[in-house]
């Protein structure tokens, strides 16, 4: 790799990484799709002159992490979406190019001047991250959902990642700071942030991160030694101080209607502990106590030991609620008193885990390929929950690849981890081995916390991992020299590195092409004709075939079309979109409706009730869907029994009133029960008019009573009534009828003509 080439690739690299985290940390697959391209164009360039000049075996190492995409890669053959399995292939390409490229720079590089720049650019990063949020409580800024109820989440939309990731900038600058000969820019660029970082954690509300962010700060106590020890500390008891402070005021100042609470307190608190580290520093660069105490052997079990008796005390305190407790705002006491066994997000979690590991049975080699989970948790939970992540990215990867890929995914990483371990134990340079170590507490929060959320749905958070991976590991592999030398020779080395270039340039495109469709598509404020609308949505989906999305609203169109045209080939393009739909997410009970109410535009009534049937089976505690389900049955019902299709009405009625019965049974227990994440369970108060009308139909008056009087929806409320005149007049409850009669004929003119037309839909 060419030293300008690196350069250029260092360059757009950083660019991207300090700017991705503003696309709500690259959660979303259509915020990533551009992002992805760019980094297949860098590495297939860069693997273009590789191949070109005289490849070293140097450079094939690190490419060990391109596993990890090859297995998401064989998941397509049992996908459960296939553009999700795609989209996951893009990610995890885009990941590890990245770091390959960084890893291949400071090859070129042959100094450790780059991963001073890269170090720099990580620090930037979380400075403008971190800032940023703080700004945005402030309405500074503005940033959709930066803050939601009380819980800062910054650009990723969620407290809990946002926290994770504020955690793993803020180890990073504390180990640092550490470094003996730290020029006075660099102390005041790690030590600029210190505050903000830990008013984002605290502000986050983030139980999870407080948890996690201890174990993963005292691996980097264990890691450093005497003096290095000893800063370490200091620097966290300060800034941590400091920012407690801060959050203090900030809880304080809002509760009274302060437009920017603890504004000035957060100023004056970061510039005083930028002041207070300089200061610092300065006193322990000199021979010292500190010095002298830091060199001696048992201090560096010493202190360890006695941060964890501290560390008891505190837990001892906060759970006895003593004086550290008390000195807590009442909504961190609260959040913190949560941090146990019992706390409904973890119940909910376990049930998700349960449910998990269950499906992940169903394809235990490969998987079900990425997004999996989302489409086919439904149809495997046994409790009502409503949750799309499975808030644990290890189990998110069994799912996706399989046991094979989740025991390669902890391979390539514990391969890495042993790289820097590596590293810091042969380096020799202090000031060196103090960044490599930096690298170990940061990656600690980010894999630790990966066990209990869905951070590894962000693209920025393996981002920040694999940029610290590039920084952490030795740009020449250490102890693998036996495993390289199997390659044969130069032709070897071209083999390998033209199977990667193909392997992203193939996907590269995809990448590219996905990012055009997602182009192609009108905007959400735009108004288009529906020939536009055909137009765009035909170019999209001839570009991303595999997006379901696409394929049901172009049916739409086509279907729209047949209706206002009565046309025979809008139908059968619509009826082919449908299909096509279907093969690519058979078991998406949300696809599956959106079919059935496809083929219920084209009236073709008896397949869209077939693929609502369906989709129940995929989705049983999905009311909403139990609810248009029947009302669609109820509805057709009573159009046949206008049309004198007496059995068909009465099928109709039967199967509205059965799933409502189905309803009862598997729905009612739940209701009473405490779940976490519970999906609403309650049927909206329309659809009782709908089962009483079906109830009515069919002769069964005290059942269709009993549900029209607990009808109070004013759109259908004055046909309920209609119904209980017809259903009392049946029973013989002439006053009751005359009653409702009376009292309605005058405020609604057609009232008598509702009542004659409800007397025709009964068929029993």
């Amino acid at each position: 790799m060419g030293r300008l080439l690196s350069l250029v690739c260092v360059l757009v690299i950083s660019v991207l990484f300090i700017y991705t985290p503003y696309l709500r940390g690259l959660f979303f697959d259509t915020d990533f799709y551009l992002i992805e391209v760019i980094l297949s164009v860098l590495i297939l360039g860069t693997i273009v002159v590789q191949i070109i000049k005289n490849p070293m075996k140097s450079a094939l190492p690190y490419l060990i992490v391109l596993l990890v995409p090859l297995t998401h890669t064989l998941s397509l053959t049992n996908a459960a979406t296939v553009n999700g399995a795609f989209d996951n292939i893009f990610r995890w390409l885009a990941y590890t190019s990245m770091f390959v490229m960084l890893v291949w720079a400071k090859q070129a590089d042959e100094s450790t001047r780059l991963e001073q720049v890269y170090s720099t650019v990580f620090q930037l990063t979380g400075i403008w991250v971190s800032f940023f949020a703080v700004f945005g409580m402030w309405g500074w800024v503005e940033f959709k959902d930066l803050m939601l109820a009380e819980r800062l989440t910054g650009t990723f939309q969620y407290a809990n990642t946002f926290a994770t990731v504020i955690c793993a900038f803020w180890l990073y600058a504390l180990v640092v700071l550490t470094k003996k000969n730290l020029p006075i820019w660099s102390t005041i660029l790690f030590s600029l942030p210190l505050v903000a970082h830990g008013v984002g954690l605290l502000h986050s509300y983030s139980r999870g991160s407080l948890l996690v962010f201890p174990l993963a700060w005292f691996i980097g106590l264990l890691l450093l030694k005497g003096k290095g020890q000893i800063s370490y500390i200091i620097y966290s008891v300060l800034s941590g101080a400091a920012s407690f402070i801060v959050f203090r005021q900030i809880t304080t100042q809002a509760e009274q209607g302060s437009a920017n609470p603890g504004m000035l307190s957060f100023f004056v608190s970061t510039f005083v502990v930028l002041m207070l580290v300089i200061l610092i520093r300065a006193v322990l660069d000199r021979k010292s106590f500190f010095t002298s105490f830091g060199d001696k052997k048992f201090a560096r079990f010493l202190l360890p030991g006695a941060v964890i008796i501290i560390g008891v005390l505190l837990v001892l305190d906060i759970k006895s609620g003593g004086l550290v407790y008390q000195q807590l705002p009442s909504s961190l006491q609260e959040r913190v008193t949560d941090i146990n066994r019992e706390t409904a997000s973890l119940l909910g979690r376990t049930n998700v885990y349960q449910d998990a590991f269950k499906l992940s049975s169903e394809a235990p080699l490969l998987g079900v390929g990425g997004e999996g989970w989302k489409i086919l948790y439904s149809k495997h939970q046994e409790l009502p929950y409503f949750n799309n992540e499975i808030h644990n990215g290890y189990l998110e990867v069994l799912l996706s690849t399989g046991w094979l890929g989740l025991i390669l995914f902890l391979l390539v990483f514990a391969f890495l981890v042993y790289q820097i371990a590596l590293r810091i134990y042969k380096e020799k340079e202090q000031e060196e081995q103090i960044r490599t170590i930096a690298v170990f507490p940061a990656l600690a929060m980010i894999f630790m916390h990966g066990f209990i959320d869905f951070d590894f749905s962000y693209g920025t958070v393996w981002f920040v991992a694999f940029w610290l991976f590039a920084m952490g590991v030795p740009a020449f592999t250490v102890n693998v020299d036996n495993i390289v030398k199997l390659v044969p020779g130069t032709i070897g080395v071209r083999v390998i590195l033209s199977l990667s270039a193909v392997f992203v340039l193939v996907f590269g495109v995809y990448s590219f092409r996905f990012y055009l469709a997602e182009q192609a598509l009108p905007k959400a404020e735009e108004q288009i004709s529906i020939d536009e609308a055909q137009q765009m949505l035909e170019r999209a989906a001839s570009l991303n075939p595999y997006q379901v999305d696409y394929q049901v609203n172009l049916a739409n169109v086509y279907a729209a079309k047949y209706k206002n045209e009565e046309k025979e080939e809008w139908k059968t393009k619509a009826i082919e979109r449908l299909q096509a739909a279907e093969a690519l997410e058979p078991n998406n009970s949300k696809v599956l409706s959106n079919i059935g109410n496809g083929y219920l535009a084209l009236n073709d009534w008896e397949k869209a009730l077939a693929y609502f049937d369906i989709a129940m089976e995929n989705d049983p505690f999905n009311v909403q869907l139990i609810e248009s389900t029947m009302r669609v049955e109820a509805q057709l019902a009573v159009q046949f029994a206008v049309l004198k299709e007496k059995e068909i009405a009465i099928m109709l009625a039967t199967k509205a009133i059965s799933h409502y019965e189905e309803y009862h049974v598997r729905i009612e227990p739940f209701k009473a029960k405490n779940i976490p994440d519970k999906r609403p369970l309650e049927l909206v108060n329309n659809s009782y008019f709908f089962i009483g009308q079906a109830y009515i139909m069919l002769g069964q008056y005290e059942n269709g009573v009993e549900l029209l009087e607990k009808v109070n929806d004013p759109k259908v409320i004055v046909d309920a009534k209609a119904l209980l005149v017809v259903a009392y007049e049946e029973m013989g409850w002439v006053d009751q009828a005359g009653s409702i009669t009376k009292s309605l004929i005058t405020q609604f003119t057609d009232f008598a003509q509702r009542v004659v037309k409800y007397r025709g839909i009964i068929v029993k």
